[in-house]
């Protein structure tokens, strides 16, 4: 809420009938072009209160479906969406009209304290480029210290995973490598609470007999199959169930089953749980198998289907690589 004075120049974004309308009010005029010096719109739009951005609306946000004016964007977020990207298009119309789709690219203005709820919120995602001069390059060499530390004092079993990792989040805080409040926002609560919902599955399946009733059938399925075949089975399974799901929850599922065959079949488990793990990570299908697809799926102007036809090859290849690599470096 700014207060207009004479001379001001606002930049709209409307339909013809409203810009004549707007012409008929009085003290109005239209510009038909203005120079802004030598800087780009962004620019002069973004000053040392305000700024402007990109906003990506992701697969798994509760935004889908609804409009702006349903969701009170504006008063939610203390932002102004200027215009919407729906892949190579830019939309016309009252934008607080429009139901927001998965992939939506939202160009937002609003003060520089409001982008810091939109970077917290897991609903939607800030694209932006990170200023080097804000890193905290001469804490560079603490941070790699520390997080060596961590790895060799439970490496070493000198202390447990847990307590290291503990230890050096503090030590991260008191050097000055982290500020406390940058370690909430980097918290991904939406893979804690699903971890804390799947990992009582996998026990569950485990105490209920599941897991080994679920490993006996898989056995009878596939007795007759090579040792390589079975791994690429599992790969197989968990590379399309990473598509849907996270790679956690994916890897959560998969790997307590993958253990039972590996003990039923007398092969080495480790072998089976590395495959299952790789195979999580194989997520190149769809543009909402990881976040990174998520990001370029909009932004590039990409269809779903091109996912799939450039991901479905590299997955197929993964596929029959990654058995041969695990049986090599693990042995069964």
């Amino acid at each position: 809420d700014k207060m207009l004075n004479a001379g001001d120049i606002l930049v709209v974004r409307s339909s013809r009938d409203d810009l004549l309308r707007i012409r008929e009010e009085r003290g109005l005029d239209l510009l038909p072009d203005v120079l802004f010096k030598d800087e780009s719109i962004e620019a002069v739009l973004t000053t040392g209160e305000e700024r402007i951005a990109e906003v990506l609306i992701l697969s798994n946000s509760r935004l889908i479906g609804t409009t702006l004016k349903d969701l009170r964007f504006r008063q939610r977020y203390n932002a102004t969406v200027i215009a919407i990207r729906r892949g190579a298009d830019f939309l016309k119309g009252r934008l607080g009209k429009i139901p927001l789709r998965f992939g939506d690219l939202l160009l937002v203005q609003g003060p520089k304290q409001s982008f810091i709820g939109l970077q917290t919120t897991r609903e939607l995602l800030v694209l932006e480029e990170r200023d080097v001069d804000n890193l905290r390059q001469d804490k560079a060499w603490i941070a790699l210290g520390i997080t060596a530390g961590v790895v060799l004092l439970a490496a070493l079993d000198i202390v447990p995973i847990l307590v290291s990792a503990l230890a050096g989040v503090i030590l991260m805080v008191i050097t000055g490598c982290l500020k406390p409040g940058e370690i909430y926002g980097a918290v991904r609560w939406d893979v804690i609470f699903l971890l804390a919902g799947l990992i009582p599955l996998g026990i569950a399946m485990q105490n209920s007999g599941a897991n080994e009733w679920l490993a006996n059938n898989l056995v009878n399925i596939g007795g007759s199959l090579s040792d390589y075949w079975i791994l690429t089975f599992f790969f197989i399974i968990t590379a399309l169930l990473t598509e849907v799901l996270s790679n956690n929850a994916s890897v959560v599922l998969m790997i307590p089953i993958a253990v039972e065959v590996a003990k039923s079949l007398g092969l080495n488990p480790v072998a089976l749980m590395f495959t299952v793990t790789f195979a999580a990570s194989s997520s190149f299908m769809t543009p909402i198998g990881y976040q990174t697809n998520t990001m370029v799926y909009s932004p590039g102007g990409y269809r779903f289907l091109d996912f799939t036809k450039v991901g479905a090859p590299l997955s197929l290849l993964m596929a029959i690589v990654t058995p041969l690599l695990v049986m090599w470096l693990y042995g069964l």
